[in-house]
């Protein structure tokens, strides 16, 4: 399917507004979850928008390929980088799968 063909709906943003994890942490846009969610009814349409705009102009913000990595100790000796783990932190996005 051609990204022109792809439309995303105000009611597809909502949900995924309305099913956010507000107990995450915010991401690298530092917009906390829990701000998302509240403001839900008035974020769908624009997010819409936002999306489907990028969609339109197969061009992607900046900020939604970023990413916070911190390391996660597991086991073993601390002084050990193969004892630590990857954890990224991402903008809190919104996922509509097609």
């Amino acid at each position: 399917m051609a990204s022109n063909e792809i439309k995303i709906t105000q009611d597809e943003v909502l949900t995924q507004l309305i099913n956010l994890k507000v107990n995450k942490s915010a991401g690298p846009d530092l917009i906390h979850p829990r701000v998302l969610f509240e403001l839900r009814y008035q974020l769908a349409y624009p997010l819409t928008v936002l999306f489907n705009r990028s969609l339109e102009t197969h061009q992607i913000p900046l900020i939604w390929k970023s990413a916070n990595i911190s390391a996660i100790y597991k086991k073993g000796k601390k002084n050990d980088p193969s004892n630590y783990r990857p954890n990224m932190h991402h903008m809190q996005n919104i996922r509509i799968n097609y």
